[in-house]
């Protein structure tokens, strides 16, 4: 059972243009169309270079057709007589969803692990977006349905999609599984090595533990933010450690999330619970160091 909590936090819409854009700009009339249909979200998937595992049907919702846009965005149209369901995953910048309408109300949700933000006007909710392993995703309803619906339809979204990583008992395996190394000692500052992750070739994570604590590093060839962290910090550092660059993420006293790049690749480093800065600083040194 995967759980589907739906927070009441209410955010005041910021107005935006009704107009559909991606990478923030609006689609001009006469200009070619940038997608490419296919029969199938697997036809899509190979054309696109990435994977979008959906089920045939969602909540009464049948799938249509499935298209892809400059190899960014996998789009997947369900309907249900005249009612649509439009479901999106991409690496584009942004709010892959499209959908920039002004709503009453925003709430944010977690569904199997994922944290997902709604938009609704009263009792009818239109889009959710979400993030996961390095893409966008977004699912949208036209017209907008009950909140029951689009919980449902999220959480059989959500739990269809196929997870991309494969674990390996040691550093040496997951590096020889995703073709570049990640050199790290079996203990870091008190956290003991547990178990190491490859996604997709493009990224390695290794998992440490202290006690309910945890230390997630994490490098890769990832777009965008490899830390996988959105949430909100209060405060944002940037430090020089070894001769790298570190942005730091924090809450007052309490140090999340660092992100960093070297030699091609891209850096994190993530704590659960947070942790003092002595102690984050501590480990980007021996991580960070020539």
């Amino acid at each position: 059972m995967i759980p589907v909590v739906l927070s009441a936090v209410m955010l005041a819409a910021a107005p935006m243009d009704n107009a559909m854009m991606i990478n923030g700009a609006s689609a001009i009339v006469g200009l070619a169309n940038p997608w490419t249909e296919y029969a199938s979200p697997e036809e899509a998937g190979q054309a696109a270079g990435f994977g979008f595992e959906l089920p045939d049907s969602i909540e009464g919702y049948d799938f249509d057709t499935a298209r892809v846009m400059n190899r960014e965005i996998i789009q997947a149209d369900f309907a249900d007589g005249d009612s649509t369901l439009t479901l999106r995953k991409g690496t584009v910048e942004g709010d892959i969803s499209g959908d920039y309408n002004t709503y009453k109300n925003r709430y944010r949700g977690t569904i199997g692990g994922v944290t997902v933000h709604i938009r609704a006007n009263g009792e009818e909710f239109s889009t959710a977006v979400w993030e996961r392993d390095g893409y966008k995703y977004s699912c949208s309803f036209s017209p907008a349905v009950p909140k029951r619906t689009m919980a449902k339809a999220l959480k059989a979204v959500i739990s269809s999609l196929a997870n991309p990583w494969t674990e390996y008992s040691s550093m040496e395996e997951a590096e020889q599984a995703a073709g570049f190394g990640f050199e790290l000692p079996d203990s870091l500052d008190g956290y003991e090595f547990d178990t190491a992750r490859v996604m997709n070739k493009e990224m390695i994570q290794a998992d440490f533990a202290d006690g309910d604590s945890t230390l997630t590093l994490r490098k890769g060839t990832v777009e965008g933010d490899i830390s996988g962290d959105n949430n909100t910090y209060k405060n944002r550092y940037r430090g020089t450690i070894g001769g790298v660059t570190v942005h730091i993420r924090a809450n007052g006293e309490e140090f999340s999330t660092a992100v960093w790049e070297r030699d091609g690749y891209k850096y994190s480093c993530s704590f659960s619970p947070a942790v003092p800065k002595k102690t984050m600083a501590a480990i980007l040194k021996q991580l960070c160091a020539d």
